[in-house]
């Protein structure tokens, strides 16, 4: 489900959480609307009596959840990730525990959550996986539980090419360095060039972009200061999974009630997101 080199980045350190900046994280803004989607739902249920699940180990979204001294609990298939987000957080939550298990085949008593939160957990997920995944996170919520899932997604924006990518930096530096503007055109090529971005599998090789750039470097097309300033960082072997809204949509649709999906508009690299609120339509 997770890649190895990325298992192993996480078993060494919290450096690369510590050093990516939002919105390959959650931002002030994404955090912001969690709270207000959680407040809703503790209109109907006592902080005391709320329990949440929450799929990976978010420093963020913990923090949050500790400021209301919420029951949690962490699940995730890597402990040495848990540690080291453990690290990284800003509130300790005496009411939090980790358990290491898989998200398709959950350690988890059905019936047992008010509320499941994540952040960008398909992007991990398969596409053949998918009906697995929503499944289990229905089994273990309770009938009328919620689901506050942060989404990535693929929003189809206008494409660009790597030579288009270096043009755009070397036009104006100063605009590129803001971490969402590097951001936004980064996934216009990763979702938008064939050789990276597979629509059959929703497969993005995002790793693949920043080797294209090092051979570049190697053969002395762009200096090493342009290289360490146009990678994103993550791996040349990352991958992610990138779904278009509209099938994610129909997954969520199936087995629960939409009640709110804003539409950020702090950014246009927002466009790649979907914070979405919905209900189970499970019932007693």
């Amino acid at each position: 489900m997770v890649q190895k080199s990325v298992l192993r980045r996480w078993s060494q350190t919290a450096k690369l959480w510590r050093d990516v900046k939002p919105t390959l994280k959650p931002s002030a803004v994404e955090v912001e609307l969690y709270e207000k989607f959680l407040r809703q739902i503790l209109k109907k249920i006592k902080r005391e009596a709320l329990r949440v699940l929450v799929l990976g180990a978010t420093p963020e979204i913990r923090d949050l959840l500790a400021r209301y001294k919420l029951a949690v609990t962490l699940l995730d298939a890597n402990p040495r990730m848990m540690t080291a987000m453990h690290t990284l957080i800003k509130i300790k939550n005496h009411r939090e525990r980790a358990i290491v298990g898989n998200w398709l085949k959950m350690p988890l008593t059905a019936n047992s959550f008010d509320l499941v939160m994540s952040d960008h957990p398909t992007s991990s997920i398969a596409y053949q996986q998918l009906p697995k995944f929503f499944a289990e996170i229905n089994r273990v919520l309770k009938p009328g539980g919620h689901i506050i899932i942060d989404f990535h997604l693929n929003a189809h924006v206008r494409p660009l090419t790597v030579d288009g990518y270096l043009a755009a930096y070397r036009k104006n530096r100063t605009w590129f360095a803001n971490f969402d503007n590097h951001t936004l055109l980064y996934y216009r090529v990763i979702m938008g060039e064939k050789r990276f971005y597979n629509p059959k599998t929703y497969r993005s090789q995002w790793g693949k972009l920043d080797r294209q750039l090092r051979y570049r470097c190697e053969a002395g097309k762009l200096t090493k200061n342009e290289y360490e300033h146009l990678v994103m960082g993550l791996g040349e072997d990352h991958i992610f999974n990138f779904y278009p809204k509209k099938v994610l949509k129909e997954f969520v649709g199936a087995s629960f009630k939409i009640l709110n999906e804003p539409p950020i508009k702090a950014h246009p690299v927002y466009q790649y997101y979907w914070p979405c609120f919905a209900r189970s339509l499970k019932k007693h």
